[in-house]
Protein backbone atom coordinates (compact mmCIF):
# COMPACT_ATOMS: atom_id res chain seq x y z
CA UNK A 1 0.00 0.00 0.00
CA UNK A 2 0.87 3.85 -0.52
CA UNK A 3 0.53 6.27 1.98
CA UNK A 4 1.43 9.53 2.36
CA UNK A 5 4.24 10.66 4.39
CA UNK A 6 3.81 12.05 7.76
CA UNK A 7 5.37 15.18 9.28
CA UNK A 8 7.46 14.46 12.02
CA UNK A 9 5.16 14.01 14.64
CA UNK A 10 6.82 11.17 16.93
CA UNK A 11 10.28 11.33 16.42
CA UNK A 12 10.51 12.71 20.54
CA UNK A 13 8.55 9.20 21.46
CA UNK A 14 9.30 5.89 22.21
CA UNK A 15 7.12 3.15 20.23
CA UNK A 16 4.92 3.43 17.18
CA UNK A 17 1.85 1.84 16.09
CA UNK A 18 1.15 1.60 12.28
CA UNK A 19 -2.94 0.87 12.69
CA UNK A 20 -4.39 0.46 8.79
CA UNK A 21 -8.23 0.66 8.48
CA UNK A 22 -10.73 1.20 6.14
CA UNK A 23 -8.37 2.89 3.84
CA UNK A 24 -6.52 5.35 6.17
CA UNK A 25 -3.21 5.01 8.00
CA UNK A 26 -3.19 6.43 11.91
CA UNK A 27 0.39 6.47 13.36
CA UNK A 28 0.16 6.18 17.14
CA UNK A 29 2.93 6.85 19.39
CA UNK A 30 3.16 7.22 23.03
CA UNK A 31 4.95 7.44 26.71
CA UNK A 32 4.34 7.05 29.92
CA UNK A 33 3.06 10.42 30.06
CA UNK A 34 1.50 11.06 26.36
CA UNK A 35 0.34 9.88 23.21
CA UNK A 36 -0.01 11.47 19.89
CA UNK A 37 -1.55 10.45 16.79
CA UNK A 38 -1.85 11.52 12.93
CA UNK A 39 -4.27 9.84 10.74
CA UNK A 40 -3.51 10.21 6.67
CA UNK A 41 -5.51 8.55 3.62
CA UNK A 42 -3.45 5.41 2.28
CA UNK A 43 -4.34 3.05 -1.03
CA UNK A 44 -4.30 -0.13 1.86
CA UNK A 45 -7.39 -1.64 1.24
CA UNK A 46 -6.82 -4.09 4.19
CA UNK A 47 -6.91 -3.62 8.05
CA UNK A 48 -3.54 -4.41 9.68
CA UNK A 49 -1.47 -3.29 12.62
CA UNK A 50 2.07 -3.47 13.30
CA UNK A 51 4.56 -2.27 15.18
CA UNK A 52 8.20 0.05 13.90
CA UNK A 53 11.20 0.82 15.73
CA UNK A 54 11.14 4.73 16.67
CA UNK A 55 14.33 4.77 15.18
CA UNK A 56 13.09 3.77 11.96
CA UNK A 57 10.76 6.89 11.99
CA UNK A 58 13.15 9.30 12.68
CA UNK A 59 14.93 8.23 9.68
CA UNK A 60 12.42 8.29 7.44
CA UNK A 61 10.97 11.76 9.31
CA UNK A 62 14.21 13.20 7.84
CA UNK A 63 13.92 12.35 4.35
CA UNK A 64 13.86 15.79 2.36
CA UNK A 65 11.06 16.46 -0.84
CA UNK A 66 9.67 13.21 -0.77
CA UNK A 67 5.71 13.57 -0.71
CA UNK A 68 5.26 9.93 -0.61
CA UNK A 69 6.04 6.98 0.91
CA UNK A 70 5.19 3.47 -0.34
CA UNK A 71 5.09 0.64 2.33
CA UNK A 72 5.02 -3.08 1.96
CA UNK A 73 5.52 -5.47 4.43
CA UNK A 74 5.28 -8.78 5.55
CA UNK A 75 4.75 -11.07 8.82
CA UNK A 76 8.03 -9.62 10.19
CA UNK A 77 9.66 -6.71 8.16
CA UNK A 78 8.24 -2.90 6.81
CA UNK A 79 10.00 -1.82 3.89
CA UNK A 80 9.39 2.27 3.62
CA UNK A 81 10.30 3.23 -0.57
CA UNK A 82 10.53 6.46 -2.50
CA UNK A 83 11.96 5.95 -6.08
CA UNK A 84 15.22 7.54 -4.85
CA UNK A 85 15.23 5.92 -0.83
CA UNK A 86 14.86 2.60 0.73
CA UNK A 87 14.69 1.41 4.26
CA UNK A 88 13.80 -2.07 5.57
CA UNK A 89 13.01 -3.27 9.11
CA UNK A 90 11.77 -6.40 11.48
CA UNK A 91 8.61 -6.08 12.91
CA UNK A 92 8.83 -5.11 16.98
CA UNK A 93 7.21 -8.19 18.60
CA UNK A 94 4.43 -6.97 21.52
CA UNK A 95 0.74 -5.70 22.07
CA UNK A 96 0.87 -2.10 22.18
CA UNK A 97 -1.88 -0.53 24.59
CA UNK A 98 -5.67 0.11 23.74
CA UNK A 99 -5.01 3.87 22.54
CA UNK A 100 -8.88 4.24 21.29
CA UNK A 101 -9.76 4.07 25.05
CA UNK A 102 -8.33 6.99 26.34
CA UNK A 103 -10.50 8.91 23.91
CA UNK A 104 -13.73 7.70 25.40
CA UNK A 105 -14.31 10.10 27.92
CA UNK A 106 -14.09 13.30 26.47
CA UNK A 107 -13.74 16.49 28.59
CA UNK A 108 -16.23 19.05 29.33
CA UNK A 109 -14.40 22.21 28.07
CA UNK A 110 -12.25 23.42 25.39
CA UNK A 111 -9.59 25.78 25.95
CA UNK A 112 -8.13 27.83 22.33
CA UNK A 113 -4.61 29.39 22.78
CA UNK A 114 -2.84 30.67 19.83
CA UNK A 115 -0.01 28.56 19.05
CA UNK A 116 3.06 30.82 18.10
CA UNK A 117 2.14 32.32 21.96
CA UNK A 118 2.04 29.02 23.66
CA UNK A 119 5.37 27.89 21.72
CA UNK A 120 6.94 31.16 22.31
CA UNK A 121 5.88 31.05 26.28
CA UNK A 122 7.28 27.39 25.94
CA UNK A 123 10.76 28.27 24.07
CA UNK A 124 12.99 27.10 27.11
CA UNK A 125 11.18 24.17 28.00
CA UNK A 126 13.10 22.22 25.24
CA UNK A 127 16.43 23.66 26.10
CA UNK A 128 17.67 25.90 29.15
CA UNK A 129 16.55 28.74 30.94
CA UNK A 130 17.97 31.71 29.96
CA UNK A 131 19.71 32.75 33.78
CA UNK A 132 20.80 29.47 35.23
CA UNK A 133 20.86 27.58 32.39
CA UNK A 134 18.77 24.70 33.66
CA UNK A 135 16.31 22.95 32.18
CA UNK A 136 12.59 24.17 32.38
CA UNK A 137 10.98 21.42 34.38
CA UNK A 138 7.44 22.46 35.04
CA UNK A 139 4.37 24.33 33.16
CA UNK A 140 1.47 26.15 34.54
CA UNK A 141 -1.34 27.20 32.65
CA UNK A 142 -3.30 29.41 34.74
CA UNK A 143 -6.64 31.88 34.32
CA UNK A 144 -5.68 34.78 36.53
CA UNK A 145 -7.91 38.01 35.93
CA UNK A 146 -9.55 37.04 32.81
CA UNK A 147 -5.98 36.33 30.60
CA UNK A 148 -4.39 33.01 30.36
CA UNK A 149 -0.97 32.70 31.88
CA UNK A 150 2.14 30.43 31.19
CA UNK A 151 4.40 30.10 33.93
CA UNK A 152 7.47 28.09 33.44
CA UNK A 153 9.29 26.65 36.28
CA UNK A 154 12.93 25.46 36.23
CA UNK A 155 15.41 23.15 38.20
CA UNK A 156 16.37 25.94 40.26
CA UNK A 157 13.28 28.31 40.77
CA UNK A 158 13.89 30.89 37.85
CA UNK A 159 10.57 31.19 36.58
CA UNK A 160 9.04 32.65 33.60
CA UNK A 161 5.27 34.30 33.34
CA UNK A 162 3.88 34.90 30.15
CA UNK A 163 0.25 36.03 29.37
CA UNK A 164 -1.06 34.25 25.69
CA UNK A 165 -3.78 35.04 23.25
CA UNK A 166 -6.42 32.12 23.88
CA UNK A 167 -10.67 31.88 24.24
CA UNK A 168 -12.50 29.89 26.67
CA UNK A 169 -10.39 29.03 29.06
CA UNK A 170 -12.38 29.76 32.19
CA UNK A 171 -11.28 28.12 35.37
CA UNK A 172 -7.96 26.57 33.93
CA UNK A 173 -5.19 26.11 36.23
CA UNK A 174 -3.33 23.17 35.02
CA UNK A 175 0.29 21.65 35.76
CA UNK A 176 2.63 20.24 32.90
CA UNK A 177 5.86 18.68 32.25
CA UNK A 178 7.54 21.67 30.39
CA UNK A 179 9.51 19.24 27.51
CA UNK A 180 6.31 17.63 27.01
CA UNK A 181 3.43 20.05 26.67
CA UNK A 182 5.53 22.03 24.23
CA UNK A 183 6.86 18.81 22.04
CA UNK A 184 2.47 18.16 21.74
CA UNK A 185 1.65 21.86 21.12
CA UNK A 186 4.59 22.21 18.41
CA UNK A 187 2.40 19.34 16.33
CA UNK A 188 -0.41 21.77 16.21
CA UNK A 189 -1.62 24.14 13.35
CA UNK A 190 -3.32 27.06 14.23
CA UNK A 191 -4.44 26.85 17.65
CA UNK A 192 -3.88 24.85 20.30
CA UNK A 193 -7.42 23.18 21.44
CA UNK A 194 -6.73 22.22 25.07
CA UNK A 195 -9.67 19.97 26.55
CA UNK A 196 -10.03 19.99 30.31
CA UNK A 197 -12.98 19.08 33.01
CA UNK A 198 -12.93 21.87 35.72
CA UNK A 199 -12.49 20.52 38.82
CA UNK A 200 -10.68 17.43 38.39
CA UNK A 201 -7.51 17.22 40.21
CA UNK A 202 -5.49 15.06 38.00
CA UNK A 203 -5.78 12.96 34.61
CA UNK A 204 -5.84 13.15 30.95
CA UNK A 205 -5.96 16.45 29.13
CA UNK A 206 -6.86 16.41 25.39
CA UNK A 207 -4.89 18.49 22.35
CA UNK A 208 -6.42 18.81 19.07
CA UNK A 209 -5.54 21.09 16.48
CA UNK A 210 -6.59 23.25 13.50
CA UNK A 211 -5.53 20.18 11.50
CA UNK A 212 -8.33 17.24 12.23
CA UNK A 213 -6.03 14.62 11.71
CA UNK A 214 -3.74 15.05 14.86
CA UNK A 215 -5.55 14.41 18.31
CA UNK A 216 -3.15 13.50 21.35
CA UNK A 217 -3.33 13.19 25.26
CA UNK A 218 -1.06 13.86 27.91
CA UNK A 219 -1.33 13.51 31.78
CA UNK A 220 -1.17 16.41 33.96
CA UNK A 221 -2.66 18.06 37.38
CA UNK A 222 -5.05 20.45 37.69
CA UNK A 223 -5.20 22.96 41.28
CA UNK A 224 -7.26 25.44 42.36
CA UNK A 225 -4.45 28.02 43.38
CA UNK A 226 -1.81 29.27 41.27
Amino acid sequence: CAANKSKALYSYLESCLFDFKSGYLTFVAMTAKMMATYKTSTQCSYDKDVLVPMEIIQSVSKWKDVDNVVLTFDENRITFQTPNLKLSTVLLEGQFPNWKKLFEELPEQWAEIHREDLLSALKFSTSVSSVDKSPVMDVHLVEEDGVLKVKTYSMYNDTTETVVRAETFQGLKVAFTGPDIAKLADGCLGYVHLGYTPNVSSGRFFIDSDDENYHAVIAGLQFRNS
